[in-house]
């Protein structure tokens, strides 16, 4: 969060699914699951949110192979990759304050973001 405690960056994962199947005496075990992912950045300049990575899909495909007796692994993407860089994210990258070394503390934090752990 910067000073006013707006994030640097946003990641949005929707629509997980996983999908556990037995196929009997050819391939053993298959897994397969998606996630689809979105990027943005807040856009000071502007004071929005930009994308930063457009909305996609990620596949896994994980299968144990017996007759082989490997584990076969597949990752890819459903469709393109869309990523924006725009002026104003380029000059929040090149920001002097997020290129120096900053430390920061429970009582006073000397840079204009700090993570923030919300997982537990």
């Amino acid at each position: 969060n910067n000073v006013m405690g707006i994030p640097l960056c946003s990641i949005l994962l929707a629509n997980t699914s996983v999908t556990i199947s037995r196929v009997p005496k050819i391939e053993g075990l298959q897994i397969s699951g998606e996630v689809t992912l979105q990027g943005s950045y807040f856009n000071h300049f502007a004071h929005r949110w930009d994308p930063l990575v457009e909305t996609t899909t990620l596949v896994l495909d994980l299968g144990k192979d017996l007759k082989e007796d490997c584990t076969k692994a597949r990752v890819y993407l459903r469709n393109p990759v869309n990523v924006n860089l725009t002026h104003a994210l380029l000059r929040l990258c090149a920001h002097e304050t997020l290129l120096a070394d900053h430390v920061t503390s429970a009582s006073r934090s000397l840079a204009p973001y700090m993570i923030l752990n919300r997982c537990g």
